[in-house]
């Protein structure tokens, strides 16, 4: 604050008369007044700002909450689109193996029955050989 005393004290000493350095010390007073925000006055808008800062946090808190929930279903959106995708590959490779083994199992079961005749066929064979060679012996 303005010591409007020592001010009209300090006018005076310069030749001013008291009149006039008290009429100036004020007016100055007054000026000053009129600028300069008092403490309550700034307390007042402390807590304007204080509540509207709150407000605003609200706001963002709200904001924040509601992409986080955006965010959580578009995350649980693809998950579900994923799992169908590999559901469907592994029925796929699923069905794809199953025919290879179905595919196998009958090619073995052909090999089998290749081998079983081969073995008829070897033992004919062999008969007629040993046939032949008697036949080639006794005469």
């Amino acid at each position: 604050m303005l010591d409007t005393l020592k001010y009209s004290k300090q006018l005076q000493s310069v030749g001013v008369s008291q009149a006039q350095a008290d009429a100036q010390a004020e007016a100055l007073r007054e000026a000053i007044a009129e600028s300069v925000a008092t403490t309550a006055q700034l307390d007042g808008v402390a807590a304007a700002l204080h509540s509207d800062l709150s407000a605003v946090e609200q706001r963002l808190d709200t904001k924040i909450e509601a992409v986080g929930q955006w965010l959580e279903t578009k995350i649980n959106n693809v998950e579900q689109r994923l799992d169908t995708k590999i559901d469907a590959l592994e029925q796929r490779l699923d069905a794809k193996i199953d025919t290879m083994a179905q595919s196998l199992s009958a090619e073995i079961r052909q090999v089998s029955a290749d081998v079983k005749t081969l073995r008829c066929v070897v033992g004919l064979l062999a008969g007629l050989v040993t046939a032949v060679l008697v036949k080639l012996l006794l005469m």
